[in-house]
């Protein structure tokens, strides 16, 4: 995942690092100096809805539904990136065996996270329980409101959804 909020060197620098070819994104991308061969599939459109809208390098459309990918267990599913206190932030490929491993962990599906609030970045990894959880264990993923909650939003949140964790 990359964070729109960074400097743009660190974008450049994850993206470089990655050799990420296709981004799943929503307009935040908008702006941002990606490589010339990117292929872009909007998820949203800049109302937040819609999308599918698969875009490669030419700006040419393609069909979404199915990219013909492949997958298996040890392979990547998303790569994070260490703070780079070091110096340099390193990636870390998460394969899709081990975000399975986390969601069927017996704690989580005691039935105490059926509906899990997503509130950190995707770039922070605490997302990946906050999503993967839910969504491979049959709970529901409740999405927390844009930007800096207090804790009376948190309170209200939790109430207004039955937040469960």
């Amino acid at each position: 995942p990359l964070d729109t909020r960074y400097p743009m060197e660190r974008i450049q620098l994850i993206v470089a690092q990655s050799s990420i070819g296709h981004f799943l994104t929503d307009t935040a991308v908008d702006g941002l100096q990606l490589p010339a061969d990117a292929r872009l599939l909007h998820v949203a459109g800049p109302d937040g809805v819609g999308g599918g809208e698969d875009t490669g390098a030419d700006g040419g459309g393609a069909d979404a539904s199915d990219p013909g990918v492949r997958v298996h267990p040890d392979q990547p599913v998303y790569a994070m990136f260490t703070s780079g206190s070091t110096g340099v932030p390193k990636g870390v490929a998460v394969t899709h065996r081990n975000v399975a491993d986390l969601a069927h962990q017996k704690m989580y599906t005691s039935g105490n996270h059926t509906r899990v609030l997503f509130h950190s970045p995707m770039a922070f990894d605490a997302s990946t329980y906050e999503m993967w959880v839910p969504w491979l264990t049959g709970g529901t993923l409740v999405i927390a409101p844009a930007g800096h909650l207090d804790t009376t939003t948190y309170q209200q949140l939790i109430t207004d959804h039955h937040i469960t964790a």
